[in-house]
Parts: C-alpha cells; structure tokens; sequence
C-alpha cells in the first residue's frame, strides 16, 4: 500500500504545483463562473511563474506524495516576527 508522505518543493517543482492547483480549483471555478479575468490570483489560475515568484519571496511549498504519485500541495510562510506562530 502506498505511503501518504510530504517533501519541501523547490523552483525546479514550480509548473508540478501550478498543474496541481488548476487541477483542484478549475471546478470549483467553473461551477462558481469565477474568470481568470475578474480574479487573476484564484488558485485555478495558478502558473508556474508565480510558484516561482512565492518561493523567491520566502514563502514555503510542500507537496504530498502518495508512492511516487505527486497529489496535493500546501503553501505557508512564516511571520517575521513571530517565527513559533508561523
């Protein structure tokens, strides 16, 4: 049976996170008639430029691994000035 499992994503995971996150949200997009154009930032309009872009600024990304099987992703950053708060 395969293991759930989590690996910190770096720069070279960038396009695997954006394919992702369309993949989770386009639905939810269509469904709620939410546009790339009225809601640019909407996860269902992720790209891997912006992955890029949020790592870059510090921010961090994990993915979920089920086996070898890449299948869910997680971003966070933690508070300058409240390092235990993340």
């Amino acid at each position: 049976m395969p293991r759930l499992c989590f690996r910190e994503a770096a720069a070279n995971h960038a396009a695997l996170v954006a394919r992702l996150l369309r993949r989770a949200f386009g639905g939810q997009a269509e469904t709620l008639g939410i546009s790339k154009q009225d809601h640019p930032y909407f996860a269902a309009f992720e790209s891997a430029d912006w992955v890029r872009r949020h790592l870059a600024d510090g921010r961090h990304v994990v993915l979920a691994y089920l086996g070898d099987q890449a299948v869910g992703t997680v971003r966070y950053s933690l508070r300058k000035e409240r390092h235990e708060e993340g």
